[in-house]
């Protein structure tokens, strides 16, 4: 007995040689963009209340283009201390992606140092 379930062909198009599978030419999560530590201004970790448990925050500025630095909030669902170490561990990657020395700045540092 069949229940008419048949497979789902989601598009095809026609090329000279017959019918082909069209190719994937989307971007599957096209809502996603990727955040670099450079672009973080500040980890914000919020305490907890009624309506928000384990929340954190992390204000970033998208691009030069865009003058506005926006909020973007968190939830973690689990322990606290999840939520602790995700913080402390994105604090310091931010450290360390914008924190480098560079010569320049370890010139003027020495010369602060020493009244130069």
């Amino acid at each position: 007995m069949t229940w008419g379930l048949r497979p789902q062909v989601i598009a095809k198009i026609r090329s000279g040689h017959g019918f082909v599978a069209m190719k994937d030419s989307y971007k599957p999560y096209r809502h996603l963009e990727f955040l670099t530590y450079s672009n973080i201004r500040s980890v914000i970790d919020f305490t907890d209340s009624e309506d928000v448990v384990n929340g954190f925050g992390l204000l970033v500025h998208w691009s030069d283009n865009d003058p506005q630095e926006r909020l973007l909030t968190f939830k973690i669902n689990g322990d606290s201390s999840i939520k602790t170490e995700l913080i402390n561990k994105i604090s310091q990657m931010m450290c360390t992606s914008n924190c480098a020395p560079s010569p320049v700045s370890v010139g003027s540092l020495l010369r602060l140092k020493h009244g130069l």
